[in-house]
């Protein structure tokens, strides 16, 4: 399969879990914005906060409840991965993300919540970003152009098993 036709599918089947989760957050009082329908070039960018000088990449979903904003972030994952050097399994996404979203949380003074939907796990995991379990940073270009951050997966709380959030939406 072509790497385009391997993003969109995998995006594709990302949006899925994002309206579940969407779901899943309305059940619970939350009103919930999917950012990923906002992008100004479709499916060919992703959602940004626009600055004067720069654009930050937004997490997937905007929410409130009781006067409150909550951003989340859905990460879909095929499985953990085990580190050989750290001997721990690890899960994670872009270092640019990353760090957008760090910025995002600072301007808009509200937490960003990362969700990691593990397909071979069956779980969903999740942490506030700044309170997750930090394994390594891999800043070079093999694993993507901007590097990427790692999580120490065993240490991250669990929401629920996979098969509870279609039924909890």
């Amino acid at each position: 399969m072509p790497a385009t036709s391997f993003f969109e599918a995998q995006r594709e089947r990302s949006k899925v879990y994002e309206m579940q989760f969407g779901g899943y957050l309305r059940q619970r009082g939350y009103y919930v914005l999917p950012t990923y329908d906002y992008s100004g070039l479709g499916d060919k960018k992703a959602p940004a906060l626009h600055g004067k000088n720069e654009s930050l990449v937004i997490p997937d979903l905007l929410a409130w409840r009781d006067g409150r904003a909550v951003w989340f972030e859905i990460k879909l994952k095929e499985h953990a991965d085990f580190n050989r050097v750290r001997q721990h399994a690890v899960t994670g996404f872009s270092l640019r993300h990353y760090r957008h979203y760090q910025r995002v949380k600072a301007e808009t003074a509200a937490p960003v919540y990362i969700i990691f939907v593990h397909l071979a796990e069956q779980c969903i995991k999740y942490g506030e970003l700044d309170a997750l379990p930090i394994s390594h940073i891999y800043d070079g270009e093999k694993m993507g152009k901007h590097g990427m951050v790692f999580f120490r997966f065993s240490d991250m709380a669990e929401l629920m098993p996979l098969n509870q959030l279609g039924k909890a939406s």
